[in-house]
């Protein structure tokens, strides 16, 4: 994060960064995580979002049929 954000300053556009967090729900994420992502954005500047994956990481792996590496 460190460098996309020190690029895109430099290159005037860092206004158009934006984290991204998935949420894979409670049964797939380790505690702290979504938090840690969060104030990493704040530290830059950058706005946070957070979407949803329905079905956590389960769901995404069966919707798209496969597993993570082809995301």
């Amino acid at each position: 994060m460190h460098r996309i954000a020190t690029w895109a300053e430099k290159a005037g556009c860092l206004h158009k960064v934006v984290v991204i967090h998935i949420d894979l729900g409670e049964e797939s994420e380790w505690p702290g995580v979504r938090e840690l992502a969060q104030r990493q954005a704040e530290r830059y500047g950058l706005r946070f979002h957070v979407p949803r994956a329905e079905g956590g990481l389960l769901g995404l792996v069966e919707k798209r049929g496969m597993w993570r590496g082809s995301w």
